[in-house]
């Protein structure tokens, strides 16, 4: 079952057909049906949520180099909420090429946007290395498509600004999974969750981590690795840009928290806390320095960008903490799914709104930025909304360390976010 819902999408992608594309939109929202179903049914009716215990196991030896897929219990809310921005997004794209159904290039796009979608899906249930990277390279070069859509100068920029981006993650990402592969075992396809232990085991083991850590840094918006978002997001179509920013950047928050070695094991042949306090650094550096760049952008989808960054720079700060403390580490991969879960919904929404407020009659935009600030406030950290309660996780978790400065300048980080919700509202007016 688990790999027809996994495929689902990549078997509609042999469906389109030029001639046809204008009848085959009704895929944008399909695609992801099936997944969100059979993930929601398993959270409100499974109990591996706490434990951790998996469900949907495919272990096929037989097929390529060896086949392991499964719905981890730890996953699996992540899972349900990523095919939720892909139906909300998707629907959003149903219902727009609907009404303009003369753009160019749809069947394209639609073939890029499944391939996208099968890559995201498989990055969350796959459990061997090979399948893992593959449908990591499906969803980054199939984003592609989505980012120079309309071929505009400023798109096709943006393109090969993201494809040499891209390119330089995988080669660095590659280069990481082949060598703890190789430390793992001489089994010919080993499987991910034993990737952190082996490395951790090793004293090549700091090398392979950085490779990890840059590699999968591109895809999440690292500082100096994020040139990509406020160029593609402009240029992107609307409901591309949400995906992009709401589902697909945590992909590469997935492959940090897969494949580090984070938490406490029985043999550490190193010490890892230089590129800890790498990543406490960068993270705060993305978390302010983004926000100081997005309040003088211009437009309000690379505000959204900037605030990406920003957000997952707050991520990649408590992943350096989870990692430095590695007894505090499974506190801090809860509130860090929180968080990311929080921001992908919240995200999608106002990218959503932005390409809303363009088509609708004037008399119902003050409707809509009512709405919009509800997403808005969630971001902030308002008290009572989302924000709050995943800011509260880390929080609660920074207050126990030796290190009160970290607490002091996360805390401060919801002025940054404030400031360039600010400045999208400005723009948005």
């Amino acid at each position: 079952m688990i790999i027809l819902l996994v495929l689902f999408p990549l078997l509609l992608t042999a469906l389109v057909t030029e001639q046809r594309v204008r009848k085959q939109f009704w895929m944008f929202a399909a695609a992801p049906l099936p997944m969100l179903l059979v993930a929601a049914g398993y959270i409100l009716h499974g109990d591996g949520l706490a434990s951790g215990e998996t469900a949907l196991v495919l272990n096929a030896d037989w097929l390529l180099l060896g086949v392991y897929w499964r719905v981890s219990g730890g996953l699996v809310t992540l899972l349900a909420v990523t095919a939720l921005l892909w139906l909300l997004a998707g629907v959003y794209s149903w219902q727009a090429y609907q009404k303009n159904p003369g753009e160019a290039h749809l069947a394209r796009y639609l073939r890029c946007w499944l391939l996208s979608l099968t890559g995201n899906f498989g990055v969350l249930v796959a459990g061997d290395i090979a399948s893992f990277y593959s449908f990591f390279a499906l969803m980054t070069f199939a984003a592609y498509g989505l980012v120079i859509h309309f071929e505009t100068r400023p798109a096709l920029f943006a393109g090969r600004i993201y494809i040499a981006m891209a390119v330089l993650g995988e080669a660095l990402l590659l280069s990481g999974l082949l060598w703890g592969a190789h430390l793992i075992t001489d089994d010919i396809s080993p499987l991910l969750g034993e990737l952190p232990r082996a490395i951790a085991a090793s004293e090549q083991g700091p090398w392979v981590a950085l490779l990890l850590f840059t590699g999968f840094g591109v895809k999440a918006g690292l500082a100096g690795l994020h040139w990509w978002l406020p160029l593609a997001h402009p240029v992107a179509p609307t409901p591309a840009s949400a995906v992009l920013s709401g589902a697909m950047i945590k992909a590469g928050l997935v492959g940090w928290m897969l494949t580090l070695p984070l938490g406490e094991f029985s043999v550490m042949a190193a010490d890892y806390s230089n590129i800890a306090w790498l990543a406490i650094g960068l993270g705060l550096i993305g978390a302010y320095g983004a926000a100081a760049m997005g309040v003088f952008a211009q437009q309000a989808k690379t505000v959204l960008a900037y605030s990406s960054v920003s957000q997952m720079g707050m991520l990649t700060c408590m992943l350096g903490v989870g990692w430095l403390y590695p007894q505090f580490w499974l506190a801090v991969f809860a509130a860090m799914l929180a968080f990311a879960m929080h921001h992908g919904v919240n995200k999608t929404l106002l990218f959503l709104g932005v390409g809303i407020r363009k088509r609708i009659p004037a008399a119902f935009v003050p409707l809509l930025l009512v709405l919009m600030a509800i997403p808005a406030l969630n971001l902030i950290g308002l008290p009572f909304t989302s924000g709050a309660y995943a800011k509260d996780l880390f929080k609660a978790v920074l207050t126990e360390l030796p290190q009160p400065l970290i607490y002091a300048i996360f805390s401060y980080a919801a002025l940054a976010t404030t400031a360039l919700i600010l400045r999208f509202a400005w723009l948005l007016r």
